[in-house]
């Protein structure tokens, strides 16, 4: 893929063209030969666009263009080669010439002009070839094709629709609910929209059902009653503006239409058949304004009545922006799997197949769904494919393995995406296909994506504008791409920072770069890196050996130019990054880089460098002659604590990243780096009278940065030095160390804060004030009692967009200045435990204040969490504010209601989150919240009058009663499992099209009765129900599954008792991979969370553990029976602590009545871990994508509330895991008991309650390694054999570990000399993969320094006493 054809050929032709304006050429001897190259390429330029027309499906033209392309690579090579000698010779020499002189200073090297002017020739030769090659083409040239030529083209369909409805299209609720709401929004009255004419809009990727879902609306009964005429125009890309008309007059009745296209003539007939008559447009796969604007806007707007509308269906949300479609546009979601599965049955379903015989095949059909990125277009076509095959599994199983491999699609689904991909411009259809070889399953932010585009050669930055740089440009690629819905943002993200690129759509992108690029993932594919070159790789490893990048294979990619690594890579000794002569882009990830890293200098082309989440913990010190690096991103290195002092050497560096990091301290002299635009994380600190704030100050390009530390600040003239209001930021964030934990609550012992701390504080941020044109602002940890003087200033923000504050420990009231504030658009304030009212100051009520004025004009996101002491809002009827407010979150409080003013003046509120609302008694009267989520609130009672609603989340609100004033609810999801028996406000809901509910197991079994049941009554009535209740770790082992119209009744509790008995026999144990595929886990991940709550009792191979046991129990039972008590089990690795955590948890698990015991890998995600536990224990929570850790604790602690639980944590590696975990906990008075293990003491001392696991007795030791021997004891095995065996038991160290691995080496027969190869084996170290693996991760988790000293006490002698 690489860069594209037309652009790289314009880069290279520019940099040949200043060649020989600058002589270079004459003074190389090969002037001659630089002017041919220049020619060729201009010459050749001009078929490009044909070239890159056919390159997607003509073979030969796909081998011509990658031919041309390595020519034009290594022309570039040449270049970069030449501007760094001139970089090297310093920056005097660079900064008094022009683009291209620095070849200059090549030339008085005579080895490096010879071998310039060698280079040149060479690769001219090769053009030649190429040109001679490219007439066999017959390409057409860029006038012939805007004049009509033919075109050589993959893709001649040009697809037309029509308003009649295929009823096989339409599967599930969610078409359904997307159609009743369009249709209120099509049918609203006059008054209730702002213009005569109201323009409606449907946005989504190709393929995914925009047209169904408008023919639906199309077709639907309101619409027919509403409109004298309806007209369905299918646009396309590529219309005809008089066929256009011509179809609208027929369709509106109209009189005959002339032969000719007169445009006016046409205009007019449309007009006089739309005279009068109330209208609905459909406009279908409109992908430019045009269609409307140019065409039919005129007739429509001139003679069609008051409350006529248009349907618009499009790609590209800029068009519905542009046509001035109502907002919000109406997004298609993808079919989910169950919808996607009934849709594909209806493609294959015929006379001789029955829909049982396809539900046995359900496995494999859904994955081959999970392929198809639930578009419903790629799954008919799927479904087509299928259609014609046998009903069998092989036959199946041959299509899922033929479409997973390859990047191939079904023609119709390239066609879809391909017209998507030919309307973009050059530069952008670069940046599209390298977003498709990004791994998947990592996350990559704008801010990465962008780097690597600029670092590509595919943004060139504005050299006439100043500040309009090539971050920005990048910017607007990515959101271009956005618009164009080629990728969608992830929900779990604010401000579109993240995205992802649906599974059809990166398929055909990487069928288009394939030959240049290789993705490949857990080993996959691994074979080509031996056989083939590539110029970009994007690998993905798990932590499985055999999936591990084996990095011997990269370095046979000599052409490499792009690596993106994530997860292990299999090094040894040797392995560098020296094979690679030419990258411009490096990305490796969660992986083991360090070793990679010292040999980094060695990449002179490097432009992009991002190291994230690894082991590096420095970089070179000669960093400084990579003269081209631009993109530092060292996050989340957290054993990286000092910059090497040569980065400040580093000119061209625009992008710096130290977020997560140790590093608390910069290079003086950081100052220099004057091309910084974006800065993450650079730490606050103080040497003496200086101040690192000190070196920002002449950063005059900066637009973003992150400043840390600020607590450290001795005062407030020293942040005054940073002179961050002459900077022409974008985005600050401005840290302080956090004074609030988990719970909301200031941290115990940092409550008492000193007026001189505050004060201090105070007058550091007050100097610290921006420029007015920030757009984003976050505030986090900050503990002065009043926010910055700046924030209380009406002019200081005006033009701000979001404003974040978190941890606000000691600000008791919010400033008045931000409801003016006029491009506010998102204010979210998390953790503010010392405030207990918002007032009428916060809508800026004042005497002064203007009653006309409308306050948080633009407002559209409002989020108040974890303000765990707040109880009251004031906001009056009378007062207009909010009106554009579209989603309100309430999180973590103690508010009593909400105010009259809120329901009153936000009339535009869509969306309402409330969760933890500790003593909320009643939600009434929100007028336009069409989705309303209520999640933890014990006290609520009534939920009533909100005529818009349609989708409605509950979870644990087991006070509520009423459910009333509804009657446009469609969705209801009820999650509690305390609930005993179905709400009787159920049978109110009429028209209720889903009922999805998460119980008890009783309380299923009673709906699972069906029409005899007491529970038939409040469900009967709904047209679709799913119910489930959890067992074990299946959160939804069971189910009910309804459907009124045609009735149907499914459930598998009748299958309980007999899975119940298999238990009882032992016939039920889960081992292995499918234990794993239950559980959803993977094994192979670091990251992976196993959890049991049955833990085998086995006990025939446990030795030595009943002391430990006994003293453990000991420890959880002394004292007061209703504290909270824990135990940490410490030890080295291998030396039992699990083994006895798992005899202590069966000893006791049955006084519990939540008990559970917990894996934690090393590498855990908190969040994982977190949301786990709340699944295990069945504590209801939001969807996990949507929820943070801190909403995940919450949830859990109120869930804990009164419930006695018994957890282990078996194997703890971080303290900050624990701190994380333990608000949710520690505030339990019921008896819970927790146990954690541990190899490391200080975590056992900080969560408390150390017990020191010994190892091994000697007795204890025989009697286990002699127990799993065929002998059975040490009485009872032969002499001979029991020599070998005690010289095998002295090398385990009394480690039970050890001692299990050995003797399952051992052979099962008594043969001496096998017996003895195992001893021998085990004396050269063989065989001891595993113990060696446990051990490992207590050496990884050493600092270096640590593990130095340790390596050093190794080398002396075995039984030698170090002192």
């Amino acid at each position: 893929m690489g860069m594209g054809l037309e652009d790289l050929a314009s880069y290279v032709e520019s940099m040949l063209t200043e060649m020989a304006r600058e002589k270079v050429g004459l003074l190389l001897g090969v002037s001659s030969e630089i002017q041919s190259m220049e020619n060729k390429l201009r010459f050749l330029k001009d078929y490009f666009a044909d070239a890159d027309r056919r390159v997607i499906a003509d073979e030969s033209v796909r081998d011509w263009v990658a031919q041309l392309k390595q020519i034009m690579y290594g022309a570039t090579d040449i270049i970069d080669l030449c501007q760094h000698e001139a970089m090297e010779r310093g920056p005097s020499a660079t900064r008094v010439v022009r683009r291209f002189t620095p070849l200059l200073f090549c030339i008085r090297n005579p080895s490096v002009a010879h071998d310039i002017g060698s280079r040149i020739k060479a690769l001219n030769q090769r053009l030649d070839a190429i040109m001679e090659r490219s007439a066999a083409f017959n390409f057409l040239s860029r006038r012939d094709m805007d004049h009509g030529g033919e075109v050589h083209t993959s893709h001649p369909y040009n697809f037309k629709t029509s308003g009649e409805l295929d009823r096989s299209d339409v599967v599930g609720e969610k078409i359904e609910e997307a159609t009743e709401a369009l249709v209120a929004e099509i049918i609203k009255t006059r008054n209730e929209v702002n213009n005569d004419i109201a323009v409606v809009a449907i946005v989504g990727v190709c393929g995914i059902g925009k047209t169904t879902l408008a023919q639906k609306v199309f077709n639907d009964e309101a619409i027919q009653g509403e409109f004298d005429k309806k007209i369905w125009l299918s646009i396309n890309k590529h219309f005809n503006k008089a066929d256009l008309l011509r179809t609208a007059i027929t369709q509106a009745g109209g009189d005959s239409c002339p032969t000719n296209d007169e445009m006016d003539m046409l205009v007019d007939i449309l007009a006089d058949a739309l005279a009068g008559k109330k209208v609905l447009l459909v406009m279908d796969d409109v992908w430019y304004p045009t269609a409307w604007e140019c065409v039919l806007k005129k007739p429509f707007f001139n003679a069609a009545a008051r409350g006529s509308r248009v349907l618009i269906t499009t790609r590209r949300e800029d068009v519905a922006r542009r046509m001035r479609a109502q907002h919000p546009c109406h997004r298609v979601d993808k079919l989910g799997p169950e919808d996607a599965w009934s849709l594909m049955k209806k493609q294959i379903m015929g006379n001789n197949t029955h829909e049982t015989e396809l539900d046995e095949l359900k496995d494999i059909g859904l994955q081959i769904i999970a392929n198809c990125g639930g578009l419903p277009l790629a799954i008919k076509v799927m479904g087509g494919v299928l259609s014609v095959r046998h009903v069998q599994r092989p036959d199946w199983m041959r299509v899922l393995n033929d479409f997973i491999p390859s990047c191939e699609l079904p023609e119709v689904i390239n066609h879809s995406v391909y017209l998507s991909y030919e309307d973009l411009a050059p530069c952008l259809k670069q940046c599209f296909l390298h977003y498709s070889l990004l791994p998947t399953n990592a996350v990559f932010y704008e801010n990465d994506i962008v780097g690597m585009w600029i670092s590509e050669g595919f943004i060139h930055g504005n050299s006439h504008d100043y500040w309009r740089d090539s971050e920005d440009l990048g910017s607007e690629y990515y959101r271009e791409l956005i618009l164009r819905n080629l990728i969608e943002p992830d929900a779990r993200y604010t401000s579109q920072l993240v995205c992802n690129m649906n599974d059809v759509v990166r398929s055909f992108a990487q069928s288009i770069c394939r030959d240049e690029a290789l993705v490949a993932h857990n080993g996959d594919m691994y074979g080509y890196l031996s056989s083939r070159k590539f110029y970009q790789l994007s690998l993905e490893s798990k932590e499985l050996e055999s999936d591990m990048l084996v990095w011997s294979l990269v370095q046979e990619q000599t052409s490499l130019r792009t690596l993106v690594s994530i997860g292990q890579i299999k090094l040894k000794p040797g392995d560098s990054l020296m094979a690679f002569p030419s990258p411009r882009t490096l990305h490796i990830e969660s992986t083991n880089a360090a070793v990679l890293v010292e040999s980094l200098c060695q990449l002179k082309h490097l432009r992009y460098l991002s190291v994230a989440h690894t082991d590096v913990s420095s970089l070179p010190e000669n960093i400084n002659t990579m003269k081209f690096l631009q993109h530092i991103n060292l996050q989340g290195c957290e054993s990286f604590e000092k910059l090497p002092d040569s980065i400040i050497k580093l000119e061209q560096l625009r992008y710096l990243n130290l977020n997560d990091t140790g590093i608390n301290v910069i290079p003086r002299g950081f100052c220099i780096l004057t091309n910084l635009s974006k800065l993450y994380g650079f730490p606050a600190y103080m040497d003496g009278n200086w101040c690192s704030l000190e070196e920002l100050w002449p950063l005059s390009r900066l637009k973003e940065i992150e400043l840390k530390g600020l607590d450290n600040v001795a005062a407030g003239l020293f942040a005054e030095s940073a002179s961050l209001y002459q900077m022409r930021l974008s985005y600050l964030k401005l840290e302080c160390s956090t004074r609030v934990g988990g719970g909301g609550l200031v941290i115990e012992g940092r409550s008492v804060f000193q007026d001189e701390e505050n004060q201090r504080i105070e007058a550091v941020f007050d100097e610290l004030h921006p420029p007015q044109r920030l757009s984003t602002l976050v505030i986090q940890g900050y503990f002065g009692l009043q926010l910055p003087v700046w924030m209380r200033t009406e002019d200081r923000l005006e033009c701000l967009v979001v404003l974040t504050m978190e941890d606000l420990a000691c600000c008791t009231q919010l400033p008045c200045c931000l409801s003016q504030l006029p491009y506010l658009e998102v204010l979210k304030i998390q953790r503010a435990p010392a405030i207990s009212c918002v007032g009428p100051e916060f809508l800026g009520v004042s005497e002064h204040h203007d009653q006309t004025a409308i306050m948080f004009p633009r407002l559209h996101e409002l989020v108040f969490s974890g303000m765990v002491k707040w109880e009251e809002w004031v906001w009056e009827k009378q007062l207009n504010a909010m009106p554009a407010l579209e989603e309100l979150l309430v999180d973590n409080c103690k508010l009593r209601s909400f105010p009259p003013g809120l329901a009153f003046r936000a009339r535009a509120l869509r969306r309402l989150v409330v969760t933890a609302a500790q003593n909320l008694n009643s939600l009434d009267s929100f007028a336009s919240v069409v989705e309303l989520d209520v999640y933890f609130s014990p006290t609520l009672t009534s939920i009533a009058n909100l005529h818009q609603l349609q989708k409605l989340t509950i979870i644990f609100c087991p006070k509520l009663e009423k459910l009333i004033g509804v009657p446009a609810i469609r969705r209801l999801v009820l999650e509690d499992y305390d609930m005993e028996t179905l709400p009787r406000y159920l049978q109110d809901v009429g028209n209720l099209s889903l009922l999805q509910l998460d119980c008890s197991l009783e309380l299923l079994t009673s709906i699972a009765m069906g029409q005899p049941g007491p529970e038939w009554k409040k469900y009967s009535h709904v047209k679709h129900v799913e119910a489930y209740a959890h067992d074990g770790d299946n959160q939804r082992e069971w189910y009910v599954l309804y459907t009124k119209d045609p009735y149907k009744f499914e459930t598998n509790i009748n299958q309980r008792s007999s899975k119940l008995a298999a238990v009882g026999k032992g016939e039920d144990k889960l081992i292995g991979k499918e234990a794993e595929q239950l559980l959803g886990i993977d094994s192979s991940s670091d990251s992976a969370v196993f959890f049991t709550t049955t833990v085998s009792e086995d006990n025939s191979e446990l030795v030595g553990i009943e002391n430990p046991c006994q003293s453990i129990i000991k420890l959880l039972t002394h004292g007061d029976e209703e504290e909270l008590k824990m135990v940490s089990i410490c030890g080295t690795g291998g030396l039992g602590k699990t083994t006895v955590a798992h005899a202590v948890y069966r000893k006791i698990a049955n006084e519990f009545k939540y008990n559970f015991f917990v894996d934690m890998p090393r590498n855990l995600d908190i969040k994982v871990i977190i949301g786990t536990i709340c699944a295990e224990v069945g504590c209801p929570r939001p969807k996990f994508e949507e929820c943070g850790v801190q909403q995940l604790v919450d949830r859990l602690k109120i869930f804990f509330e009164g419930k006695r639980y018994l957890i282990v944590f078996d194997g703890l590696w971080t303290t900050s895991v624990w701190d994380q975990i333990l608000p949710a906990l520690k505030d339990n008075r019921h008896g819970s008991r927790i146990i954690i293990t541990t190899r490391n003491v200080s975590i056992a001392e900080h969560v408390g309650g150390l017990y020191r696991l010994p190892l091994l007795s000697c007795d204890d030791s025989n009697m286990l390694f002699f127990r799993r021997t065929l002998f059975g004891s040490k009485d009872d095995c032969p002499s001979q054999f029991r020599e070998l065996s005690e010289k095998m038991l002295s090398r385990c160290g009394q480690l039970p570990l050890a001692i299990t691995v050995i003797t399952d080496l051992l052979p099962k027969d008594r043969v001496l000399e096998e017996w003895q190869k195992v001893c021998d084996s085990i004396e050269r170290g063989n065989g001891m993969e595993n113990i060696r693996r446990v051990l490992k991760h207590s050496y990884d988790d050493l600092p270096p320094d640590l593990q130095r000293c340790l390596l050093c006490l190794s080398i002396f002698p075995e039984g030698y006493e170090i002192g």
